[in-house]
């Protein structure tokens, strides 16, 4: 890990330091010299589960993103992450004074743009899957927690080969992916679940002027286990001027080979935006999970407001309802949470 930083960071420096161009700083958009550009951004989230009295401050990550556009039609991207630089929490065993240790790759992948309808992407990359997790820069969502969805039916990373683009037909409106991973992860522990192999698709159909209508499906193989698991989704999102509407479902069906059985889950959301007034987002966000191999049973409901003072700031406060069925026991739990978030 420290010696791909260091090669990571060598190369930075010396594309910088070989262009003469202008350099150009953007807020939000990061410092560009030549075909360079060198952004990030940073997160800082408040938690309060008022059921067990536990709360927490975390300075959660400040991450670092390189672009180089090589050629027009070969290009760089690397994201650097620092995780949990502080944590002051009412659980001590998670304190944390500047720790500058966790240091991870997010992304680190290169592109080549043969046209608007074939483009390969490899490396390691964000899952372009569902709505919600190719949004993974939390300046950029709308709420400081995220679905069910975007954590429990395929990885949110990947280490692999991605193509895709648009379909030349329908004035191009239809979007296509295909993902492949077979082998190793880079940085596999910073991922919801660790898949030794993956195949996946995904068609958009975008309609009226932002809305987009998603289908997805995929296969792979857990690392650690020998679950096979297959999945499908869906996802619409509804955009007009002063509101969003978005739906979200996936269903997957795991196999575990040793006792030969199978298992499904289940999980959706709706969620709604409304522009209350400029600059100021009303969310509301209501979820379902359910997992048949042991029975546990999700339902979450979620207000939150949002406050875009620059496109690159974002203040979020969120109340959470968490009612949590396991087989016949309940459990409700009111969290409260807030972030301040900035990219630049």
């Amino acid at each position: 890990m420290k010696k791909t930083l260091n090669i990571l960071l060598f190369l930075f420096l010396y594309v910088s330091l070989s262009f003469s161009a202008d350099i150009n700083y953007s807020f939000g958009r990061g410092l560009k010299v030549g075909k360079f550009t060198l952004g990030g951004y940073s997160a800082f989230v408040y938690e309060n589960n008022t059921k067990n009295s536990y709360e927490k401050f975390n300075w959660e990550e400040l991450a670092f993103l390189g672009f180089i556009d090589i050629t027009d039609k070969f290009k760089f991207f690397t994201e650097i992450e620092l995780k949990d630089i502080y944590v002051k929490s009412s659980n001590s065993t998670e304190n944390k004074t500047f720790n500058t240790k966790d240091l991870e790759i997010n992304r680190l992948y290169f592109d080549y743009i043969h046209n608007d309808y074939f483009k390969i992407r490899f490396g390691r990359f964000i899952t372009p899957l569902g709505y919600w997790n190719p949004i993974y820069v939390i300046v950029l969502r709308w709420t400081t927690s995220n679905p069910i969805t975007s954590t429990q039916f395929y990885p949110r990373f990947l280490t692999g080969v991605r193509v895709f683009g648009y379909l030349p037909f329908q004035d191009d409106s239809w979007e296509y992916d295909l993902i492949t991973q077979a082998g190793k992860q880079i940085n596999e522990d910073n991922n919801s679940i660790i898949a030794k192999n993956f195949y996946a698709f995904q068609l958009k159909k975008h309609f009226w002027e932002n809305s987009v209508f998603g289908i997805t499906g995929g296969y792979f193989k857990k690392k650690k286990r020998p679950e096979k698991v297959k999945f499908v989704g869906f996802n619409i999102d509804i955009k007009k001027k002063i509101y969003e509407l978005t739906y979200e479902y996936f269903y997957s069906r795991e196999k575990e080979p040793y006792f030969n059985k199978e298992y499904s889950r289940i999980s959706y959301y709706l969620q709604g935006v409304l522009r209350v007034f400029p600059k100021n987002y009303l969310i509301g966000r209501t979820e379902y999970f359910k997992d048949l191999s042991d029975g546990k049973h999700i339902e979450n409901y979620i207000i939150g407001w949002n406050f875009r003072p620059l496109y690159p700031i974002s203040l979020k406060a969120e109340y959470k309802i968490k009612h949590d069925r396991f087989n016949n026991n309940n459990r409700y739990d009111h969290i409260i949470l807030g972030s301040f978030s900035v990219l630049f």
